[in-house]
């Protein structure tokens, strides 16, 4: 499909998109300009909803095994993890099994894994923090390496907060960003402690127009 036979495409394995390599990844593809769609044509591989692809079965493994020596990619992302295996995600045991094939078939094709994963539903009362609001059983976190969490913080006005859990290096700050409506490109907006950062959201609704501050309170 789209890629380079090089040691420098990412690749993405995905279950939650249907059409050809380009669609999946509309409105973004679309906006390029031809020159940047053939460099991303040449630079990334989709394989999409391929059910036989598995970590909790030898076929499975095989399966996904073969497909990365054929494009050899530096970076593979599993989109959503849930969909990759058929585990309990709430058993340590299952999940720890289930990661440890996962580090194995990276090991063997010299790949970094990425992968989606949703957080549990929360409450008022929660005090988890990062990588301990992810669904299922804590081997998930105590795996990974770095841990992304994408929260809302206006949806209206398409404002993100990303907070950061890294094993290794210096601790990063939690940031906000705004994503494109076109292009779904996420622009920086500031880092928490920043002066902007409690104005994140009312600048956002101040652009569409609207006075109301819901979800303001949530920057803290």
């Amino acid at each position: 499909q789209l890629c380079r036979r090089t040691k420098t495409s990412p690749m993405f394995t995905h279950h939650e998109s249907k059409g050809n390599a380009e669609s999946t990844r509309a409105p973004m593809y679309e906006t390029m300009s031809p020159s940047e769609q053939e460099l991303f044509r040449q630079n990334f591989f989709s394989h999409s909803l391929d059910g036989d692809l598995n970590f909790d079965t030898k076929e499975g493994m095989k399966a996904i095994e073969s497909i990365i020596m054929e494009v050899k990619p530096e970076i593979v992302m599993f989109d959503p993890l849930i969909e990759f295996h058929s585990q309990d995600e709430n058993s340590p045991t299952s999940m720890a099994n289930m990661l440890k094939n996962l580090t194995q078939l990276c090991r063997r094709t010299k790949t970094s894994p990425m992968f989606t994963h949703h957080e549990s539903k929360g409450n008022a009362e929660s005090t988890r923090s990062g990588g301990d609001r992810l669904r299922g059983a804590s081997s998930l976190f105590g795996k990974a390496d770095t841990v992304i969490n994408v929260s809302v913080i206006n949806r209206n006005a398409m404002r993100l907060r990303l907070e950061f859990t890294l094993r290794r290096g210096k601790p990063l700050v939690d940031l906000a960003v705004k994503l494109d409506s076109d292009t779904l490109e996420a622009k920086f907006l500031c880092w928490q402690g920043d002066k902007g950062w409690k104005n994140a959201v009312k600048q956002s609704l101040d652009e569409m127009g609207i006075g109301d501050l819901e979800g303001s309170e949530k920057i803290q």
